[in-house]
């Protein structure tokens, strides 16, 4: 069931998902599976599934590694975790192998699981960068100058090899973050004779010791897990149909180039245009059509193919000078909705559809198909700031070669802001300020046309408090985080492995979430932000009250 609701500016399409980013039904069995836990590298053997080798050549002789070993730095599980140092460079670490032969470990099982529903499942770890980190390394002596530090991960079913980004730029950073990743982005193939997991990263840096002994920098991962995908809400950006009310008109194919005085030499690089009655179209019948192959040219780009930004929202509601500026109302109330659905939201997500490059039909017959192909996104506003992903490689992949529309997600976790330092989008957000521009690019090594419908946002209906796992969170979880208080994990909502006043924390932030209605009940925030008119209650005084006499029953019984 779709139920649409009309806000201000455009059409939300509450599409509430157990399984999928999307979905036009909400059917619940048991509400979320449990999580499933990969390794927490307890124990004498905690790290021996971990090899440095593996079958594919190319990702041997590409590795990054240098040692990885049992740690106590940054557990969130157990007593250990891995320490995985890497050379700077971009390949693979560490890997992890699953056999349909495994009937002991249940490693293949849990691959499998996943395998069969990717889109309801993302990886997840816990990172912990501190000092001893970056103790070895230093910026890099020449260009960028500056040090980037990615995580990388990768999944090899039936031959089948596919890698993404799993983590922001976190270089120099000391503090804990999650590594995450939406599985149906590493494109896991069911009943598989081996899963073969890799671990790795992107990184330039200036390593320590010597080539023949390098020292380099240190990432520290523990509790690595499969974990159910929440029920999310998806508010389409851009659907390009005629009379839209969304930000559909609002697209230049300038990108950053457009910007400058004069001109960059790669405008024009990146065209786009808007095809009606595409068979791509997923939300209407329209869609934007992105096309870089004016680069196979060598006489209006002798350098061959280069990245640049294209495809282009701007919004800019200064319709004065920077000296006396003049805001206008209208425009600062539209680029304030856009930014408050980005900061709320878990990741951007949009259908795209190749004419079919990889096949040997390609558009330009003068043209190899691309070897290489990501879709680049980014956001800023009037700060500086600019937050910038790539989402996962393409070419070669089963999707690419498909003539279906896929989907392809680019998560906020992993947008790092290179321009200001300020840290990664689903943590710090963009500012309040009178701009903001969404920028999206093809990078690739060769000519694409690509088509592209229903740009939007995924906003996570946040159910980590329900304790009891029927979809919402009520006094009912309450209960159960009262008697696991202190006791067990069985009212952990921040997956640290126990229940603690973090937990309750999380309860009473979320409490009367419901995600079992055709209408998904949000927080009080997101429901003003979605335009849905009910109200969240909040908790009663004597929920509270019951929380003060958990803690102070606690508090008696260690004083005892």
């Amino acid at each position: 069931m779709k139920t649409f609701l009309m806000t201000s500016r455009f059409i939300l399409a509450v599409a509430v998902a157990c399984t999928s980013y999307l979905s036009t039904e909400n059917t619940f069995g048991q509400f979320l599976p449990d999580p499933i836990l990969l390794d927490s590298f307890e124990g004498v053997g905690g790290i021996s599934d971990w090899s440095t080798q593996n079958d594919y050549v190319a990702e041997t002789e590409n590795s990054i590694y240098i040692s990885h070993s049992q740690s106590t730095t940054g557990v969130t599980n157990g007593a250990n975790s891995l320490a995985l140092e890497m050379n700077s460079g971009s390949g693979w670490g560490v890997s992890l192998s699953a056999s349909f032969t495994d009937i002991d470990t249940g490693l293949y099982d849990a691959f499998n699981t996943v395998a069969a529903n990717p889109a309801g499942w993302y990886l997840e770890g816990d990172l912990t960068l501190d000092a001893s980190s970056w103790a070895n390394v230093s910026n890099p002596i020449g260009p960028p100058f500056v040090g980037l530090f990615q995580m990388n991960v990768a999944l090899n079913s039936d031959a089948s090899f596919t890698q993404a980004f799993a983590t922001a730029d976190v270089w120099e950073q000391e503090t804990q973050i999650p590594l995450r990743i939406n599985m149906n982005d590493l494109n896991p193939v069911q009943d598989s004779d081996v899963f073969q997991f890799f671990l790795g990263g992107s990184h330039v840096f200036a390593a320590g010791g010597t080539p023949e002994a390098p020292l380099g920098a240190i990432a520290y991962l523990d509790n690595l897990r499969f974990v159910p995908a929440p029920p999310s809400v998806p508010v389409t950006i851009s659907s390009w149909e005629v009379g839209a009310t969304d930000y559909s008109n609002d697209w230049s194919d300038c990108g950053l180039g457009c910007m400058d005085d004069p001109p960059s030499g790669h405008t024009g690089s990146h065209v786009h245009t808007i095809v009606a009655n595409s068979p791509a179209a997923t939300d209407g019948t329209r869609v934007l059509q992105i096309d870089n192959t004016r680069q196979n040219d060598p006489g209006l780009f002798p350098n061959g193919f280069a990245f640049h930004w294209g495809s282009t929202i701007e919004l800019n509601s200064n319709i004065g000078t920077p000296e006396a500026p003049v805001i206008d109302s209208g425009i600062q109330g539209r680029i304030d909705e856009l930014r408050e659905l980005i900061n709320s939201a878990s990741a951007f997500a949009f259908d795209i559809h190749f004419e079919d490059l990889f096949n040997g039909n390609a558009v330009d017959p003068f043209s190899p198909a691309p070897a290489f192909m990501r879709v680049a996104l980014a956001v800023n506003d009037g700060t500086g700031s600019f937050f910038q992903a790539e989402g996962t490689a393409l070419a070669g992949t089963p999707d690419a070669n498909a003539t279906d529309t896929f989907q392809y997600i680019i998560g906020t976790n992993i947008m790092t802001d290179v321009s200001t330092d300020l840290g990664i989008l689903s943590e710090v957000g963009l500012t309040d300020t009178n701009q903001l521009n969404v920028f999206l690019a093809l990078n690739s090594d060769g000519g694409l046309l690509a088509q592209i419908d229903n740009f939007r946002v995924i906003i996570e209906v946040d159910l980590s408090a329900d304790f009891n796992n029927d979809g919402k969170v009520d006094e009912n979880d309450l209960v159960v985080w009262q008697n696991a208080y202190g006791a067990n994990a069985n009212g952990d909502a921040d997956g640290d492995g126990d229940s603690d006043g973090k937990d309750f924390l999380a309860w009473q932030r979320t409490y009367g979430v419901d995600a079992t209605q055709s209408s998904v009940a949000l927080s009080k925030a997101d429901m003003a932000l979605l335009g849905i008119g009910v109200g969240v209650p909040e908790p009663t005084t004597g929920i509270l009250l019951l929380f003060g006499s958990v803690l102070l029953g606690s508090s008696r019984r260690r004083s005892a």
